[in-house]
Formats: structure tokens, sequence, C-alpha cells
């Protein structure tokens, strides 16, 4: 009996770390619940449950559970990029390649936020969409950006020399 209360107690204690470990950062979840009704096709695992650092396919957190990285490449996603992705103040990896995405390229304005205020991120991966409108400058404040790809998309004008004077880029 004392072994099956023993067993019993760290059963329950198993399932609320689990419960505890997995819940993702508020804000953070509030904008990917967002996301997951902006856009079309999101992976199955984003139905089952309204935790993205539990069970949503593509979501990488931290152990403190905030977004750090969006790997959602290949997923024929619908929609355009949105500017409160760049409230994702942990994020360091974000690729949304070879989907169907179109829109601008969101940078912030005094309003909306963008991608240019993801200030830990490293890798910006959209090529192969459907992104319209030119590249901005101001994604060169992205200081610790190292690869941005954006090619085979109807982007227009050149680069930014903002781009070329990043410290850690290795490739544009």
């Amino acid at each position: 009996m004392v072994a099956f209360r023993l067993l019993f107690c760290c059963l329950i204690l198993f399932i609320w770390i689990n419960a505890i470990s997995s819940l993702t950062n508020p804000q953070d979840a509030a904008l990917l619940l967002s996301l997951k009704d902006q856009w079309g096709n999101t992976p199955s695992s984003w139905n089952i449950s309204d935790d993205p650092c539990g069970a949503w396919d593509g979501i990488t957190c931290n152990n403190d559970s905030r977004v750090t990285a969006l790997a959602l490449n290949l997923n024929n996603l619908t929609g355009e990029i949105p500017s409160s992705l760049g409230k994702l103040s942990k994020l360091y990896w974000l690729d949304l390649a070879e989907n169907q995405l179109t829109g601008p390229l969101p940078v912030s304005t005094p309003v909306d936020p963008g991608l240019d205020l993801l200030k830990k991120a490293k890798h910006f991966l959209l090529n192969q969409n459907q992104l319209e409108g030119s590249i901005p400058a101001t994604i060169g404040e992205v200081q610790t950006l190292e690869v941005l790809v954006i090619e085979y998309g109807p982007l227009q004008g050149s680069l930014p020399p903002e781009l070329f004077g990043l410290p850690q880029i290795q490739q544009v």
C-alpha cells in the first residue's frame, strides 16, 4: 500500500512538472494563437493544444517558456507575415522559407512592431515566398543577424547598404 501511494505521488508530481514546464509565456502564446488564426495551412499540431511550447510543430522555446525559434518552412502557409512577430523578443531563428506568404516585410512604425525589433535574431530565412515591395533598410538594425535569405520571390530593389554593415552577417 505504501508503494502504491509513493507511485501515485510520483505520478502526480511528474504530471504537474510536465504541465508547468510546457506553459508558453502568455504574451508569446497570445501572439502565436493570433498567428494561427491569420495564416492558412498551419501545421495540424497547432489545433491540438493552445500551448505552443508544449505541442506545436515548428515552435521552439527556452527554459523560461519564451519562443526562441519559428521553423515553419515548407508548410504551404498562406497570408502575410504579421508585424506582431516583432514582439517575440527572444526569437533568434525565423524560418518561413518555401511557403506562400505575401505582402511586405513588416518593419516597425510608431504604432506597430516589426521584424527590425527582433534584436536577438540570427537567422531570417524568408526565401521562396510571394513577398512584395522592397527590402527595408531597418532590417539592418538587427545587429545580431547572421543570415538573411530572401531570394526567389517578387521583392524588388537592391539590398540596402545597412545590411552589409552588420557585424555578424555571413550570408545575404
